[in-house]
Order: structure tokens, then sequence, then C-alpha cells
């Protein structure tokens, strides 16, 4: 038996948990995957088999819902030197998007764009917006379109005519049919998307401990040149519903978050029981 000394007084030997905040580039590395994709990607912790679609009843019958998980994997930068995976949560509902408030119904055309009107036949008067194969837009598709736009660096300027395609088969969607976004990986292992980065909290009800995780901002996102965050920052003060409500803490600098700064409990639990899965 023997005790051997090898490590530096002041050498790190635990390695905690490290979690960054701000606008972070990354590559897209899945699309709806099944649990043994999840696993081959390194993602042992996840244990069930992922669910993309159920039926869900707002009080007026039940609508189908999809959800579509875009898994991310970081760029190593200076500001972010280790790797975070994360992922991107879509939901689109099947049914027509219309607005509570001025009962007008978002249409949405070819190339991912939108627009509110009380008729259809207001799209053609519309200068800001191209009526090309219009159709009635579903919950939550225009957000997914924003994402892909971005990521696959697509173009969209009329007065130029450089305008790119952005909206997928949404009835093959709906029936569960994943192939065409699944396709957009391999095509776009390449390119690169900033996405708004911060860190969730979620407190134990039973014994109000912490836990901390990634999460990232799905209603607006830079290309892989943009610098400036002037934009972004102004549609997430925008109003309630452009928030970045998940998040605990996030900044548009990247920089690195510290829980050691924040309380390991929580004397009054307002967060859904913690488990060992986040999504």
């Amino acid at each position: 038996m023997a005790i051997e000394v090898v490590n530096d007084a002041n050498a790190s030997t635990v390695r905690d948990a490290r979690f960054f905040t701000g606008v972070i580039p990354y590559n897209v590395i899945a699309i709806n995957p099944n649990l043994q994709d999840l696993h081959d990607l390194g993602l042992s912790y996840i244990k069930k088999e992922p669910e993309y679609q159920r039926e869900m009843d707002f009080g007026s019958g039940p609508i189908r819902r999809t959800q579509i998980d875009i898994w991310l994997r970081s760029i190593p930068t200076p500001e972010c030197d280790c790797e975070i995976i994360t992922k991107l949560i879509f939901q689109v509902d099947k049914i027509p998007y219309v607005g509570q408030n001025t009962g007008k119904t978002q249409f949405i055309n070819k190339y991912g764009r939108t627009a509110w009107v009380n008729s259809s036949i207001e799209l053609a008067s519309n200068p800001y917006y191209l009526n090309d194969e219009s159709r009635p837009a579903h919950k939550g598709e225009e957000d997914l379109y924003k994402f892909i736009f971005a990521w696959l660096n697509m173009s969209y300027d009329p007065d130029r005519k450089l305008l790119t395609e952005c909206r997928v088969d949404i009835e093959k969607l709906f029936n569960g049919d994943f192939t065409e976004l699944k396709e957009l990986v391999e095509v776009g292992e390449p390119y690169v998307v900033k996405v708004l980065t911060g860190v969730r909290r979620v407190v134990d009800e039973e014994n109000g401990s912490v836990k901390y995780y990634q999460t990232t901002y799905n209603k607006y996102f830079l290309k892989h040149n943009q610098k400036i965050t002037t934009n972004l920052q102004k549609h997430v003060e925008k109003d309630e519903y452009t928030a970045f409500k998940d998040a605990f803490s996030f900044s548009y600098k990247v920089k690195e978050f510290d829980p050691s700064g924040v309380p390991d409990t929580d004397p009054v639990a307002s967060a859904p029981v913690a488990t060992s899965n986040p999504f």
C-alpha cells in the first residue's frame, strides 16, 4: 500500500459543471433524434424515448402538437472554451394562428415570411409581403423558419430578387414525418448559427435544493457573421411574449456563469420538481 502525492497543491482535481451565457455560435448536430441517436451523441443521461407529438386540448377540442428538438453543439471560442450540447425546442400546433386580441390570421409565404390580415384578399396589397404560395400559418411555425433562415444563411431581398424558399411540408410534419428536417443536418453541417444562451434554475419542491441547466432562446437568431446584438436585445425586451422567460440568468456578451454566488437552497420552492433530465 502506498500514498502518492502527484498533483500540485493548487491544481484543480474536481470537474465542476460549467455554464455559459451570451450569444454563442453553434453547429446543428441532430433534429428529432431517437433515443439511440441521443446516446450516440454522448447524451446517455436521457433514458426515455423522445415523444415529438401529442394531442392538446385548450377547450375547443383536440389539437395535434408537433415538437421539433434541434440539438446544438457549441463551437469553442476564447470566451467559451468548453463544449456545450443543448437544444432548441419548437412547438407547432395544427391550427391556424389567429391573434387573440385582433382576430387576424397569420399567413405565411414560401419564403417563411408572415403577415397578419383579416382576409387573404389583403395580402396582395401589403407592400412588405410577397404573396407567393401563401397559406394560413400554424402557431409556432414562424419561429422554426426564423431559425432555419439564420442557420442556413438564407437570403430574403425582394429588391434584388435574392429569395430563398424556407417552408417545410407541414402536413408531413404533422403526420410525424421529419425526413425533410433531418436531411438538413447533413446539408447544414458546415453552417454556424448564433443562439442566445442562458442558465435555467430549477428548485426541488421537496428539499429546496437548486440545479442549473443551459437553456436557449427560440425566437430570434443571428447568422454566422452577425456581431451586433441590438436587434436581438430589442426583440427580447419587446413584450412578455418575446421575453426570455426560461432563463434565470443570461447576457448578450459571452461569459461564464458562476453558480457559487447563488444559494444552494431556496426556502420558497417556485419551480417544478427537478429531474436528472431537464428536457
